[in-house]
């Protein structure tokens, strides 16, 4: 016969476990907060965060190379400015790139950390990051767009050339330097701003994309990164959240003196056959944006011109995906948002 402590002890036992089965699925459910199917594939960009020149350094700060440029729509006119020079002037300008690799760290339930690393060895024997270097956003390769050549080159110049088609000549480019690789930079997001998930049939990173975008800020101070040249963040397996929607691939933005802006972008490199960001697939979006992208725009006006660029955009990245791996890649460009 069991006695009354006996009992008492058997029912505060049944109260702890069911406590703690309680708190472990809190806990579980917390890894994630995406719903399972609710992943879609986006890309954004931040707004600038630019102010005035604060001291005479910034003043002098030599700003990226860009041209102007207007057009007519509608009865309106409308201006822009676009990285390089113009087209017209068949004039040659190259950017100095630097591709900063960021291994992200998540600790998870009791401890346990999920690590994702650029520096990572893939099945061809290189890292993320070997193999971005050798893509065609930085390497010459042949590209041809409708049949007609656009030269041995690299994407983004084949890719203006192809979008100012007859404007200007073969002497006409816009290039990217290096890229010098910095040091890899590791980022170690708090509970709430990181996470793990699976998406795309793949358990991935997930970080809130305004925690990393301040991060990134801290880094372009600290590695003493130029106006004038173009800083990539490359993650791996990562995707970036925003308002617990997933997910983004990659976003571009610039910061600091209004007199020469700092841009910079961050992509992800996926190494799994057929999901969002596979390969370069997010870099060439985000650098192809870079080089377009007008600050000084209304949204709807730069969607209106954007439009046209992107029907190109997406026969270039499925052509440059596919000469680079030799991998049957789809991505659905028509629901990702291209702002």
């Amino acid at each position: 016969m069991k006695t009354p402590c006996v009992r008492l002890f058997q029912l505060l036992n049944v109260v702890v476990t069911l406590t703690c089965f309680v708190l472990t699925a809190v806990t579980f459910a917390q890894q994630s907060d995406i719903v399972p199917g609710s992943e879609r594939p986006m890309f954004t960009h931040l707004p600038a965060t630019l102010h005035q020149p604060r001291n005479i350094v910034e003043a002098a700060a030599t700003p990226l190379t860009t041209w102007n440029g207007s057009f007519t729509y509608q009865g309106t006119t409308y201006t822009y400015n676009m990285v390089g020079a113009q087209p017209s002037t068949n004039t040659s300008v190259t950017i100095p790139v630097e591709i900063i690799p960021i291994k992200i760290v998540i600790s998870g339930h009791r401890g346990v950390q999920s690590t994702f690393d650029p520096s990572q060895l893939l099945s061809n024997g290189k890292t993320v990051t070997n193999n971005t270097v050798a893509s065609p956003i930085f390497s010459s390769i042949p590209f041809s767009s409708g049949g007609v050549s656009m030269g041995t080159t690299q994407y983004i110049d084949a890719y203006q050339r192809a979008n100012f088609w007859g404007t200007g000549d073969s002497r006409s480019h816009l290039l990217l330097g290096g890229p010098t690789v910095l040091p890899e930079q590791t980022l170690s997001p708090p509970s709430r701003d990181g996470t793990t998930g699976t998406v795309f049939g793949f358990t991935a990173g997930l970080v809130d994309i305004n925690w990393f975008d301040s991060q990134v800020h801290t880094l372009i101070t600290n590695l003493g990164i130029q106006p004038n040249t173009l800083p990539i963040f490359l993650t791996y397996d990562v995707y970036l959240t925003q308002n617990h929607s997933c997910c983004i691939g990659g976003y571009h933005s610039s910061t600091g003196s209004s007199s020469a802006p700092q841009a910079y972008a961050h992509a992800t490199y996926v190494d799994h056959v057929g999901a969002f960001s596979q390969d370069v697939s997010a870099l060439s979006h985000e650098v192809g944006e870079w080089a377009d992208t007008i600050h000084w725009w209304s949204i709807s006006t730069a969607i209106t011109l954007r439009a046209e660029f992107w029907k190109l955009a997406i026969r270039w990245r499925t052509t440059l995906t596919l000469a680079v791996f030799n991998t049957p890649l789809t991505v659905s460009h028509t629901t990702c948002r291209i702002w």
